[in-house]
């Protein structure tokens, strides 16, 4: 199931790849973000200029408005929708000032489908991006505020009780711009980009909820938009003007003697446990059986001790 929105017009959907395109009856409108549930057939979609919030709940068929009560004017920017489709939550920025504060904004969570909807405790500021785990409980959510009277920094928040509480998560760098965010399905993998054109930005990830962050080799630049498999195993990012880069875990064998026996090693990842020790004595045949023998985990490398071996052999690691 794939989901288009128009910039400058209304949504499409494709059940085939993309071969073909279904238009829909949503009104007239900026949609520029939608959000869907794993199987396609729950959808919510974002329209800045006339700010809707349209709901389906059979695959872009039918739409119906749900937007969040507010009592000011909201400018609706990020969307994230559970697995099932039946938990959303939706961030948005005020267009007018209040009390002084130019940005000030709310995120919003709905457990039914965006039928009814809660006001969550999150830092009233100007959010920009919110992604959420499979099951809806953990939510991380980008802000960007340039007004120094709100007290909130640009950065990252995550709550991991739908939007009960939140808590502010530290970056390596200073983020001087708009923040866009992914996760994983458990909600502990996380990629952050930054989208400024004047002062290009590196992308960080964690594979801890935030607790710690890696900077990556991707170039320095302005960030449209990133996204995550479902493990976390599998990144996108694309830059604003430039190309879409790609990453994906991809562990490297290495070997050590441990007389009279022979380590073979490969590094410690979150993403690493699926993968399976494989050998073979013939790299011409497809003769490979697993080593079945016990991996050992230090927290910086995995391990398999072999005991000596007559002729040779040769290791892969493989995922099911």
């Amino acid at each position: 199931m794939l989901v288009e929105g128009d910039a400058c017009g209304g949504i499409n959907t494709s059940t085939n790849s993309g071969a073909s395109w279904m238009t829909n009856n949503v009104p007239f409108g900026t949609w520029y973000v939608v959000a869907s549930s794993a199987d396609g057939n729950k959808l919510a979609a974002l329209s800045w200029w006339n700010n809707l919030l349209y709901t389906s709940t059979n695959a872009g068929a039918n739409w119906t408005s749900n937007n969040p009560p507010s009592t000011n004017a909201l400018n609706w920017c990020a969307i994230a929708s559970s697995a099932d489709g039946s938990k959303l939550a939706v961030a948005g920025t005020t267009t007018t000032n209040i009390t002084g504060y130019p940005h000030f904004g709310w995120i919003y969570t709905s457990t039914d489908s965006g039928a009814t909807w809660q006001i969550t405790s999150a830092p009233k500021t100007n959010w920009c991006s919110i992604a959420c785990s499979a099951d809806g409980r953990k939510l991380v959510a980008a802000a960007y505020d340039d007004n120094p009277y709100n007290g909130i920094n640009n950065g990252v928040f995550i709550s991991t009780n739908s939007g009960g509480t939140w808590t502010a998560i530290s970056l390596p760098g200073t983020l001087m711009s708009y923040i866009r965010v992914a996760c994983s399905t458990n909600g502990n993998n996380l990629i952050v980009a930054p989208v400024n054109s004047s002062r290009p930005e590196r992308i960080y990830t964690s594979t801890n909820s935030g607790a710690t962050w890696l900077t990556n080799n991707v170039p320095t630049a302005s960030w449209s938009s990133v996204a995550s498999s479902a493990d976390g195993s599998k990144l996108v990012a694309a830059m604003n003007n430039g190309p879409i880069y790609t990453w994906q875990y991809k562990p490297t064998l290495c070997f050590s003697s441990s007389m009279p026996n022979m380590v073979v090693f490969w590094a410690s990842s979150p993403f690493a446990s699926g993968y399976i020790l494989q050998q073979n004595s013939d790299l011409a045949s497809t003769n490979w059986t697993a080593v079945g023998l016990t991996v050992n985990d230090d927290g910086i490398n995995m391990s398999v001790t072999i005991s000596p071996i007559i002729g040779n052999s040769y290791f892969r690691l493989v995922h099911p």
